[in-house]
């Protein structure tokens, strides 16, 4: 149980003379303002380091979890529209996916998890396939 071997690790090279050495990033929590930095920054950390926050890369939640796993999240949400990305950001933030995830696949679980909470995918305005939005299954008027 390290760093390397965590979800919330991100691999990263440091060009910094400060920071030489150090082997990636905690993802855990938001970046954070050090003395040496002008904008917030994720905390960098050592590869072999540790700490009580440790969830381990390889261990994927299962179908069913994750849909339980939004559908709590939609609970906590002030809206009723969202972007994949919405989604897909806050289940990492939170740690329910690794960092560095295949977002492809996950986006394809992420959807499946939606539809069977009676959810729908609508494209957007844009017309992007990134603009698809979720939408409550009985609003028939985003056809």
């Amino acid at each position: 149980m390290n760093c390397e071997s965590c979800r919330f690790f991100l691999d990263r090279e440091f060009e910094e003379p400060m920071l030489m050495g150090m082997h990636g990033q905690c993802r855990r929590f938001p970046p954070v303002f050090f003395a040496s930095s002008l904008r917030p920054v994720f905390p960098p950390v050592f590869a072999e380091s540790w700490c009580g926050e440790y969830k381990p890369r390889d261990a994927v939640i299962g179908a069913d979890e994750l849909q339980k796993v939004i559908a709590d999240w939609l609970k906590s949400q002030r809206h009723d529209a969202f972007t994949s990305d919405d989604i897909l950001f806050d289940l990492i933030a939170l740690g329910h996916l690794p960092v560095g995830c295949d977002e492809a696949k996950a986006n394809a679980s992420i959807w499946r998890a939606m539809a069977n909470l009676g959810y729908k995918r609508v494209r957007g305005t844009r017309g992007a396939w990134r603009a698809w939005f979720y939408v409550p299954a009985e609003d028939d008027g985003h056809d």
